[in-house]
């Protein structure tokens, strides 16, 4: 059962939903990303269900907030540690001339 694995490691990726402990291996992420649209279109089914929930009872700017903080909750703005946390990791400052990733910062 190595896809259930996948499906959970793409979930706990993608998402903060507590999933069951699985083994990771260095590979783990990359079998996973088959999966990724599928979690993805769970998040967005989950997103549009809790529009068509909203929408009669509240106003459009606040269907769009729930609707925005739903997904922002689900996923964590796309980082686990802090808002932005992807962002610093990948435009970390490099060293003039060294070539190569400053990693104190």
């Amino acid at each position: 059962m190595k896809w259930i694995e996948d499906f959970l490691v793409a979930i706990k990726f993608l998402t903060r939903l507590p999933v069951p402990r699985v083994r990771f291996d260095p590979d783990s992420l990359s079998r996973a990303a088959k999966f990724f649209p599928v979690v993805g279109l769970g998040i967005g089914l989950g997103a549009s269900a809790l529009q068509r929930i909203a929408a009669p009872h509240l106003s459009r700017p606040l269907v769009a907030l729930l609707v925005l903080t739903f997904l922002v909750l689900i996923t964590s703005g796309a980082s686990r540690r802090r808002p932005g946390g992807y962002r610093r990791r990948f435009w970390r400052r490099v060293e003039p001339g060294a070539g190569s990733y400053d990693s104190a910062r």
